[in-house]
């Protein structure tokens, strides 16, 4: 196991009469939620996600409130936001999820900048290199509190001088990070030695300022009758304990199926995953093991930390496996925050990965915890990918974070019924060592397994599928 790896009755309010209006963007707009849609092509995915259903056939969900929402006011309460404000952020952002994937589809990507969600005014900023929206960014928006921002820089070119101030950084600090901040539509560089890192890079005939920050690194059970801490039944689940071998484990993501073949696939983490693997998980109403299947593809470069195990047994629930796409939710197990135990959260739709949006995760090793998304398009340090997720689950003492700990690696991020991601690792601040029992089939501790209060990086669940070749199941 690598360092620090994790392995393992809404109001409702009317929209806002600006949504016409162009602005310049501020440089330093308070709690702002940016979008980051990265892969080539995803924006052709995004097309085909329509508004889902929330209802859901789950026996334990019935999808008329989230359940995820206490640990998320929680946590928006450790960040000195009132409960009611917290609740009016929630709806708001569960709103506008819909509205901004359909932006993002009727956006052409080369002028695409980012978008915001501001916690105070409860608004969608979505900014582009275009002077004014088109006829048809204006129909979409005029369904929703949004605001039109211009500003200087696209994403392609962000992310192309973002590439080249980390390569220069890493020559001195190999833990420097660095990230597109789309509020400020600027590359921001967090390293410890900043006689490396230019002050600008040119892209094509545009000067990009780099902003340099100091320092590196981050910037920032018994269940319901299915399940027994970290282990459930049937049907196959994201956030729960599976492993290859007494110390190779990981939590099982989203279900998903090829896009050329059909086949069912349970997708994960890719840095989990290696040859000659054969992937299982304990059912606690057999009291025994059960092969999910092998590990066929996986992917750990600096594109993405995705992997698939094709699922053995794909046969409907209850003679296989299973073809629904549900997640496990735990009540806490360290007292950071409160939820409901829920045996099938289901899985609705992909969404769009938004700074300030709050996300939760769930896993094998720490259960279920949320927090608010930092930056996007993170070089994480230490590590190659280039357009991972920060989140941040800090909060201040005496209550603390929420714990993500080695084994949450490949858990499921998710919030609203909508899939964000998957989990690859932790924050590199904060880690401490803990005792983690794994649970039955294996009784005894692990010993030492890093931790942290701090937070979590996840791969993008839109990116995955891309790499992959799969669509996670959805409605």
């Amino acid at each position: 196991m690598r360092p620090h790896v994790c392995r393992s009755g809404a109001q409702r309010y009317p929209a806002v009469m600006d949504s016409r209006t162009v602005n310049r963007v501020s440089p330093y707009r308070k709690r702002v939620l940016v979008v980051a849609i990265l892969a080539v092509g995803a924006f052709t995915i995004l097309a085909s996600i329509g508004i889902r259903s929330r209802t859901s056939t789950a026996e334990s969900y019935d999808g008329t409130a989230d359940v995820l929402d206490g640990p998320a006011l929680e946590y928006l309460e450790m960040q000195g936001i009132s409960r009611s404000h917290g609740q009016q952020i929630l709806d708001s952002q569960e709103r506008l999820m819909p509205v901004l994937i359909d932006l993002l589809a009727a956006t052409d990507e080369t002028q695409y900048a980012g978008a915001w969600f501001d916690w105070d005014d409860l608004a969608l900023h979505f900014a582009t290199t275009e002077p004014s929206p088109s006829e048809e960014q204006r129909r979409i928006a005029a369904s929703g509190a949004v605001t039109f921002e211009t500003v200087d820089f696209s994403l392609e070119e962000l992310t192309a001088a973002r590439d080249i101030a980390i390569a220069a950084a890493r020559a001195k600090d190999p833990m420097a990070s660095a990230w597109v901040k789309f509020e400020d539509n600027a590359v921001v560089v967090a390293t410890s030695d900043t006689s490396r890192v230019p002050s600008n890079v040119q892209i094509s005939e545009d000067s990009i300022p780099i902003r340099v920050e100091q320092g590196s690194g981050n910037a920032s059970l018994q269940a319901q009758s299915e399940c027994v801490f970290p282990n459930c039944d049937a049907p196959l689940r994201g956030g729960t304990n599976m492993w290859w071998d007494p110390t190779g484990f990981c939590s099982a993501g989203f279900n998903a199926v090829g896009r050329d073949n059909g086949l069912r696939y349970l997708l994960t983490a890719g840095h989990c995953l290696s040859n000659n693997q054969t992937w299982k998980t304990f059912q606690p109403r057999t009291g025994s093991s059960h092969t999910i299947g092998q590990a066929v593809n996986w992917r750990t470069d600096s594109f993405a930390d995705a992997g698939i195990i094709a699922v053995n047994n794909p046969a409907p629930y209850p003679s296989g496996w299973g073809s629904e796409n549900i997640v496990k939710i735990y009540a806490s197990n360290d007292g950071a925050t409160s939820t409901a135990d829920v045996d099938r959260y289901p899985v609705n739709g992909l969404a769009a990965s938004v700074e300030g949006q709050i996300v939760c995760r769930t896993g094998r090793s720490t259960a279920t915890t949320c927090g608010a998304i930092t930056e996007v398009i993170v070089q994480p340090p230490g590590l190659s990918q280039t357009r991972t997720v920060r989140v941040s689950t800090v909060g201040p003492p005496p209550a603390g974070g929420g714990a993500t700990c080695q084994g949450d690696s490949g858990g499921p991020v998710i919030k609203s019924g909508w899939a964000f991601g998957l989990v690859t690792s932790l924050s590199e601040d904060g880690v401490y060592a803990a005792d983690i029992p794994t649970g039955a089939p294996f009784f005894d501790t692990l010993e030492d397994l890093a931790c942290t209060r701090d937070g979590f990086y996840y791969q993008i669940a839109a990116e995955a599928e891309n790499v992959m070749n799969v669509d996670i199941i959805h409605p």
